[in-house]
């Protein structure tokens, strides 16, 4: 049975509501499905002020075009849905002519569902203010080609719709042909295509894993190195609006931290300060190095987040002042992806940190230190790659250490 037409009308009208990010994204991946579009880009993948334009892109190799996303919650084929769009597109045409008076070209996405006179109002609004190409991609539009063979994927990782055995097929006999092709001329294609769908099927698992590696100048314990530890603030993981937080606490009573660096650590959101997840304690792989293995389930709308739901992610860090001179660098993969990975930068006392009520540590007590200067990393042109390091699937505790022999 091939895919249900309603479930994709369902979806597109209200499953990236109040969503503009996602949204925006969605558009982005569909914009060369739609037309002969290139070098499409994001104009502010966080959202905010953008200039009159969501995306940019060229088309037809030579007209710049900028593109505005008009989705309205629970889309609609009604007379007053219809007129929000209509105004929408005015709208955001002009400031698009206000930042770039000699713009030639411009395209409108939306899941409003508009009459042919509507669009041809919105075409003749276009051309009228000197547009060379004006292109206007409503519900039914977006639903076709998301629907389409083409659209298959974009249509899996933005709104979550599984393709049927019959849609599979149709994919394979659609694109087959290169494949084959591919794996006729260079085998080197075929294994660079054949990782990048498994690293595509990678960033769709939801996120279960956020690993903490914090490398020191030298070999160090925990018994002797004290009460110490660092404050890692990592946002747009979950939401691209909120932070969430990681404080990696040295162990040293421990009973193996006499031996080895041991560190507990402490997991909170901004969001949710009150609600405090405490890790068992990871020991590190090597005497310089420590390491937090952490298993979260991050959700947002109800929905568990994935790598390829990810816009742009930034990371800060702060450690407490006895222990700044003995880091060198520190990494965070995600589900084995490297994200960050950033030597020891910063300099000066931390700003004022707010802490919650309930953590089962004193950070009051403490001078921080800023640890690293601030990073930002946009996952549409950095994407992820995997990690090289040692990172097994356990949180080590006294209980779980054999130490006979």
């Amino acid at each position: 049975m091939a895919g249900d037409v309603r479930l994709t009308e369902e979806r597109l009208r209200n499953y990236l509501d109040s969503n503009q990010a996602m949204q925006e994204q969605m558009c982005l991946a569909l914009l060369p499905l739609l037309g002969s579009y290139a070098r499409e880009q994001p104009r502010r993948p966080k959202g905010g002020p953008d200039g009159g334009r969501d995306i940019e892109a060229v088309f037809q190799g030579t007209i710049l075009v900028w593109g505005a996303v008009g989705f309205k919650n629970g889309g609609g084929r009604d007379e007053e849905s219809r007129k929000w769009a209509e105004q929408k597109f005015n709208d955001d045409l002009d400031r698009a002519l206000q930042e770039n008076p000699s713009l030639p070209g411009f395209v409108f996405f939306t899941n409003v569902d508009l009459t042919p006179t509507r669009r041809e109002n919105l075409y003749s609004y276009g051309r009228a203010k000197g547009m060379r190409e004006v292109a206007i991609f409503d519900f039914e539009r977006i639903r076709h080609v998301l629907d389409s063979p083409e659209g298959l994927i974009v249509r899996l990782q933005y709104l979550d719709i599984e393709m049927s055995k019959e849609e599979q097929l149709g994919l394979i006999h659609k694109f087959g042909e290169k494949l084959h092709s591919v794996m006729a001329s260079r085998f080197d294609r075929v294994e660079n295509t054949l990782v990048r769908m498994e690293r595509f099927l990678d960033f769709q698992k939801p996120i279960y894993r956020v690993d903490i590696y914090l490398e020191l100048v030298g070999a160090m314990r925990s018994n002797a190195l004290g009460d110490e530890a660092v404050l890692l603030r990592l946002g747009g993981l979950h939401d691209i609006d909120k932070q969430f937080w990681f404080l990696c606490v040295n162990d040293p009573d421990h009973p193996f931290a006499v031996n080895c660096l041991t560190m507990q650590t402490h997991c909170w959101g901004s969001d949710n300060p009150k609600k405090i997840l405490t890790m068992g304690s990871s020991l590190g792989a090597a005497p310089n190095l420590f390491t937090s293995y952490n298993e979260l389930s991050l959700t947002t709308g109800g929905n568990r987040v994935a790598i390829a739901h990810l816009t742009s992610v930034n990371l800060t860090a702060y450690c407490t002042d006895g222990i700044r001179g003995s880091i060198r660098r520190l990494s965070v993969d995600v589900n084995g992806y490297e994200m960050f990975s950033c030597e020891a930068n910063g300099c000066g006392l931390a700003e004022s940190l707010s802490w919650p009520e309930k953590i089962p540590y004193d950070a009051k007590a403490h001078q921080w230190s800023n640890l690293l200067k601030p990073n930002a990393r946009n996952l549409l042109f950095a994407p992820l790659q995997p990690t090289r390091r040692f990172s097994p699937l356990q949180r080590l505790s006294a209980q779980k250490i054999d130490t006979s022999g």
